[in-house]
This record gives C-alpha cells, structure tokens and sequence, in this order.
C-alpha cells in the first residue's frame, strides 16, 4: 500500500463513529478506563526529567511534570534507572509491607499509550510520544517495504526475516534519534543476553555501551562494576522483562508474581545499598498487565470478511488493533466490525484517535498516520483479537497490555 494510499479514503465522522466515542468517553467516566491525561505524571515526564539530569544536550523539553519529577529525584552523580517490564502499580501489593521497592514508592505515573513494551522504549529512546515517534505497538506496518514488522526483533512478522534484508534499515524504520549519546552522564544499558545485540537494542541506545546478562543477579553485578569503574558521572539503564514474561505466560498470580517479585525486590535493595552514597536509584514499568479470560479472545483466519476489506492483517497490538481499510470499503468494514464486536469493542477512525489526543498532546506526524492505518479497536476489559495464518495455533496470552485499563495503565514511581 502506497503511503497516501488512504488519504481520499477519509469521510467525516459518521453517526456510528460519533456513538463509539460517546461510548468510550462514558467508559472513561465511569471509571472502567483511564483517559490519557498528558498534565498527570507520566512515563514521558519521567523519560525526560532523567534526560535533562544526565545532561542530554541540546537540554530535552519537558514541562511542570519534567521539571517536577527531575526535582523529585535530584541531582546526582549516578543514575541508575531500572525498568521492570509489566510491573503495574498493583504488583506492589503481592511485596511484603516492608518491601524495598513499597518503602521507595514515591508516586505513580500512567503510561503512554498503546501501553506496551515497543511503544514505551521507543518512547524511552527518543523522549517523545507515539503521536511523532511512529511506533504504535508490537506489530507495525512498514508502507516503505510494503511488509508488517515485529518491530522488537526487528524482523518480518510471519518469515521472521530481517527487515534490514528487506532493505529498511533502523534509521528508516525509526524516523527519530535516540538521545542517549547526547547524555553527559556516561551511558551503558544492561539487557538480557538475547537482546543485547539486535537490531532494535542498537538503536535505542544510539549505539553507546551494551551489556547483556544472564540472570537477574549477573545483571546487578554489571551495574555495580559500571558505576564503581567510572571516572566521572554515569547513567545505567537495566530493562528486566522477567515478569512480564511468566504473566504472559502464566497470568497474573500474586503468589507466583510475588515470589518473582521479592527476588528483584532483594537484589534491588542489595544493588542500592552497595552503590556510592551519589548513586540515585529510579524504578519504573513501562506498563502493567491484565488478566484475559480465554472466552475474549478472537482470531481472525484467512477468508474472513473483515480482512476482504483491509490491504493487510490488521497491526498494533491483539488488545489494540489496527486496521488499513482498502478505498470504498470504509463502511462496510466499520459495519461488519460493529456487528460482531460491538458488544465488547468500539472503533475509533483515526481522526477521532488524534482529537482525543490518545497517542500524546501533538498532532500525528505523517510516518504515524501511514503506519497507524483508518481504525483502531478498543474494548473496555479484557479482549484480544487479531488475525493469524491457516493452521498457526494462537498462543494464548494469559494476561496481555496495551489497552487503557487501569491495571494496564497506572505504574509506579520508586525511588531510592
């Protein structure tokens, strides 16, 4: 699909439109979704209060929620910022009242949305919303290449070939730079072995020092030797998937996320209390997670109706889809869609998605818009839906993000 492909393909907001925004609008009021709020502290005030303590130059813009946040943590001569994947607000609750990462509970933050992992460290690397950044979720659709990525591993979605054999290199794919080499403070990300070298970690560190580990202790020991071998001030990043993983996997169980939970917990507090007196410890998520019962989860196969009137599978996330609608077929997709799902899901054409401001406070850039597509699907629980070849099991998520909920979207803020 060309990238203006769509562009004629774009009418006013229909009758139904209105109602599904109505829809979603009383879904926030109630309570049952979180509206994102760019005046609240978010993760991107925190992204750029530790920007401008490193010493990014040119300084990074922020506002009050930067300038207070930046207050809040303090200057220092180290900082090290620990991102737990998947670690919601609620998980504090299964640590132990004592518990290292409860006592540095400072405040919590909402996350950027679509609240999940690829759209968050984008956000993480660049220090801007999803609005100009163009990354949108776990699957993107690259109209450059004419192919659907998986953007973390950097990889074709259903050959797993590298995008840069198919000839989108980093710098296409990522349309900003990462700011990390402009930090004073001397950078070094710890990540898992298996991610230390990809395409994507490249990027998002704009190339300055990796190190990959093993376990979660490994990983603590490679940012105690960062800090204590320097020579002036230092940033240490350390991204920790490991929960987000077994609740993907297992859901979410307070006991078995709360055993999980107290290991990170003791190492952290281990980490602090054997780091320098001008160390400054912050710890993250970049989202939470939610429990999905198996009767919310939809596929849609090869020959559905639905996917006749689109150019591609649908993108984004299963919990926020993403549709490129084909010329003329605008409303009877949206039609089809709102009859079977119109129970669980709204669907909000992307004109409507950029006035709610829901991917940040800037209008879309065009790289989003292009990759983004006409619709984009929201439920105001639990759902999946998303489209998998002939004969390909589903893999069922046992919990998922990406959507608006409150689990989902309130992380905390700890200190140290």
């Amino acid at each position: 699909m060309p990238l203006d492909a769509s562009e004629g393909d774009r009418p006013a907001v229909t009758p139904e439109d209105a109602a599904d925004v109505a829809r979603l609008c009383a879904w926030f009021e109630a309570g049952a979704l979180v509206r994102p709020d760019h005046a609240a502290p978010n993760f991107l005030d925190l992204v750029r209060a530790l920007a401008r303590l490193a010493g990014a130059r040119p300084a990074v813009a922020g506002g009050a929620g930067a300038e207070r946040l930046a207050t809040l943590i303090g200057p220092a001569g180290h900082y090290v910022f620990v991102l737990v994947d998947g670690f919601g607000a609620r998980f504090l609750e299964f640590l132990a009242p004592d518990a290292f990462l409860r006592a540095g509970h400072a405040e919590s933050l909402l996350a950027v949305f679509p609240s999940t992992t690829a759209v968050a460290l984008t956000s993480l690397a660049t220090a801007a919303w999803p609005a100009t950044h163009g990354i949108c979720g776990w699957w993107v659709r690259f109209p450059e290449i004419g192919a659907t990525a998986t953007v973390l591993p950097y990889v074709e979605r259903f050959s797993e070939q590298p995008l840069e054999t198919l000839g989108l290199t980093p710098e296409r794919a990522f349309p900003l730079p990462s700011i990390v080499p402009t930090f004073t403070h001397a950078p070094l990300a710890v990540l898992p072995e298996y991610i230390v070298g990809s395409a994507y970690s490249r990027y998002s560190t704009g190339g300055t020092p990796r190190r990959g580990y093993g376990d979660i202790r490994g990983a603590m020991r490679l940012v105690r030797e960062h800090v204590a071998a320097a020579h002036g001030p230092t940033y240490t990043y350390l991204y920790l998937p490991q929960l987000d993983s077994m609740c993907h996997d297992e859901g979410i169980d307070p006991v078995r996320a709360g055993r999980l939970l107290a290991v990170i917990d003791r190492e952290l507090a281990e980490l602090r209390a054997r780091l320098p007196e001008s160390a400054r410890l912050v710890v993250t998520a970049d989202h939470g997670l939610i429990n999905v019962p198996p009767a919310r989860e939809s596929v849609l196969r090869s020959g559905d109706p639905l996917l006749g009137c689109l150019w591609h599978e649908p993108v984004g996330e299963p919990a926020v889809p993403s549709f490129h609608v084909k010329p003329g077929a605008r409303a009877r997709f949206a039609r089809m869609f709102r009859e079977r799902f119109g129970a669980t899901h709204v669907l909000l054409p992307i004109a409507e998605v950029e006035r709610l401001r829901l991917l940040g406070p800037e209008p879309l850039a065009p790289v989003t818009r292009a990759r983004i597509g006409d619709f984009i699907a929201l439920s105001d629980g639990p759902a999946l839906l998303y489209h998998l070849p002939d004969g390909e099991s589903p893999g069922y998520l046992r919990a998922a993000h990406s959507g608006l909920s409150k689990d989902e979207m309130v992380i905390p803020l700890c200190l140290a």
